[in-house]
């Protein structure tokens, strides 16, 4: 029917067309396995630099809460103060009022 030449096998072996075949699919195998290897090292980096960016800015963020927290106690602190001389006030003033209504030291 074909002649010999342009069957794939042979009985006496290979013929020159599946031979090469073979090798332009290997050929075609390696740069595949080479091209999906380099784009999956780009992707690979890409991650890992946007992990690191994130990872800053959790960072940065925690260093501005801590900031922040540290000028809350701060505040609350100043507060605390400004309640206490304002009972003391309130207490003068109270000693004045009865002071003068009653003329009592």
């Amino acid at each position: 029917m074909f002649p010999p030449e342009y069957l794939p096998l042979e009985s006496h072996g290979m013929s020159v067309f599946t031979a090469l075949t073979f090798f332009f699919i290997g050929v075609g195998s390696v740069f595949m396995y080479n091209l999906f290897r380099r784009e999956l090292k780009r992707i690979n980096n890409k991650i890992e630099a946007h992990s690191k960016a994130t990872t800053e800015k959790i960072k940065d963020t925690n260093e501005k809460v801590d900031l922040l927290f540290t000028k809350i106690d701060n505040s609350n602190s100043d507060i605390a103060k400004i309640m206490a001389d304002i009972a003391t006030t309130a207490e003068a003033v109270k000693w004045i009022k009865q002071f003068l209504w009653t003329g009592k030291k």
